[in-house]
């Protein structure tokens, strides 16, 4: 078991600390390190069964704008509010059940398995949001205004600070995401073992 703490940070870097189970310093007899902790119990996070329970409810329909879906949809966001901005909303889509969960799973590595899951349902949306990203932009500059936004640009010949992609160095190459680009291959290994797996798929009847 470990303590929570809060702790006000006042450096101009952008650590990211989350899951936190402690350091060799703490009281766990130094078991555990800097991204190595005997702590391995798997654990199913609240707010992703309340996003995959909004998103269920939101089901093939444009938008939802009633029920618990929505509801448990606003319960994450409240959580994370902070008393900055607005917090409810009335109405979601699925590009906001895509944002949210990029929000509330940051830096938790498991943003790309939603994305190959939402491309088998949708291919096509999926493929014009992944190209539509603006990816590889640089900013040479970072600030964070008073209620906790983040602006990105560069300044001026005059110290003024500029915002917008205008002012960040874009990437030197284009990427286009295919199909193609989805699905990683079998492992070598794995088709020898079992050939089977270069066939193409049939449909199961799950009621035999």
């Amino acid at each position: 078991m470990h303590s929570r703490r809060r702790n006000t940070y006042t450096g101009t870097g952008a650590p990211i600390k989350k899951g936190v189970p402690g350091g060799p310093d703490d009281d766990n007899d130094g078991y555990v390190a800097g991204m190595n902790s005997p702590l391995n119990t798997y654990i199913l996070r609240l707010a992703d069964v309340y996003l995959t329970y909004a998103e269920a409810c939101l089901g093939n329909n444009e938008s939802l704008s009633s029920g618990p879906g929505l509801e448990y949809f606003n319960k994450v966001r409240y959580r994370g509010f902070n008393g900055k901005g607005s917090w409810r909303k009335t109405s979601i889509t699925f590009d906001d059940i895509i944002k949210e969960r990029r929000i509330e799973h940051c830096v938790e590595f498991c943003n790309w398995y939603d994305m190959v899951s939402w491309y088998c349902w949708q291919p096509q949306k999926m493929l014009e949001y992944f190209n539509n990203q603006k990816r590889g932009y640089r900013a040479d500059v970072t600030i964070k205004d008073k209620q906790g936004y983040l602006h990105f640009g560069n300044y001026d010949s005059e110290g003024d600070f500029q915002e917008g992609l205008e002012y960040c160095q874009a990437p030197t190459m284009e990427i286009n995401i295919t199909d193609d680009d989805i699905f990683l291959p079998y492992p070598e290994s794995d088709v020898i073992q079992n050939p089977l797996l270069k066939e193409e798929p049939v449909p199961y009847t799950f009621n035999e």
